[in-house]
């Protein structure tokens, strides 16, 4: 699982480059398959389970499915297949068919999120759904209409899947939504620029608010401060890093924005309670 060139393998699908999605069925998954490897992929990845169970590795954090529920990877998170006995599906998404509607609700989950337990009238149209956008991509040859038929389809079966994340808040009153709203903003901003900018008041200043008032938001919605989500994005990256690759400390901290290796070190050490080259003897 260590890569020696110092990156993180990065699957990439020539069916989603050639239509913007791929779909497959995942039940019995061969121990050779890549699936079972660590990777990350460029593009999204949504679960839609009928039945059984699915067990993956998600930055590492175990994720089990049971029953009829759906769940998303997004670009750049690292997992791998566990176990399973399942009916899914998995449909690998170019970012760019992804809604920016859409992002906005699913990219604030980049730390943290749980499969979602759906109806069975839910399960229904969204299978009906992907079997008849597997039947469409199957069909696609160089029909231009198809492949507006197929954007709008995935379309469609993203929204369904967004639609099952984007409850929390809904019915509150006017400060919990906006509380919300300024929450989704900044998880979105960390995910973009973590690496350049680490002070609560970099954010603050990107949303035009003030950094106590941006805490607050935070904090009221997430239980921990906006400088606890900046310090646990850096770290889970570190760790990826640390794990899954040979670079050393002083490079895994460039990599994340630090020109002071040392600092990075005591702040790693600090959170998990064991340096970056113990984490890497007793995990690795």
């Amino acid at each position: 699982m260590v890569n020696s060139s110092g990156f993180i393998h990065v699957q990439i699908s020539d069916h989603v480059k050639k239509h913007g999605v791929h779909i497959f069925n995942f039940s019995a998954v061969d121990p050779e398959l890549p699936a079972n490897i660590a990777h990350r992929d460029d593009n999204y990845q949504f679960l839609l389970q009928r039945k059984g169970t699915l067990r993956l590795m998600l930055d590492f954090n175990t994720v089990e499915m049971s029953g009829p529920s759906i769940f998303f990877i997004l670009p750049g998170q690292f997992h791998y297949h566990i176990s399973s006995d399942t009916d899914a599906f998995v449909l690998t998404v170019d970012p760019s068919f992804v809604q920016e509607a859409y992002k906005i609700i699913l990219d604030q989950y980049f730390l943290m999120h749980d499969p979602a337990s759906i109806t069975p009238a839910k399960l229904k149209k969204l299978s009906d759904c992907i079997s008849f956008l597997t039947d469409e991509i199957n069909d696609a040859g160089a029909n231009a209409c198809k492949q507006h038929i197929i954007r709008g389809l995935t379309d469609t079966i993203l929204g369904m899947f967004t639609e099952e994340y984007s409850q929390p808040g809904a019915g509150k009153g006017t400060k919990e939504t906006r509380h919300l709203t300024i929450t989704r903003q900044f998880k979105t901003l960390l995910f973009q620029h973590y690496k350049k900018l680490k002070k609560p008041s970099d954010y603050a200043a990107l949303q035009q608010l003030s950094t106590p008032y941006l805490n607050e938001a935070v904090k009221s919605f997430t239980g921990f401060t906006v400088s606890y989500w900046i310090q646990k994005m850096v770290i889970t990256e570190a760790k990826r890093l640390l794990y899954h690759t040979e670079l050393t400390v002083k490079e895994i901290a460039g990599e994340l924005g630090y020109d002071d290796h040392a600092y990075f070190s005591r702040l790693f050490t600090q959170i998990e309670q064991v340096s970056p080259v113990g984490y890497r003897k007793k995990y690795r």
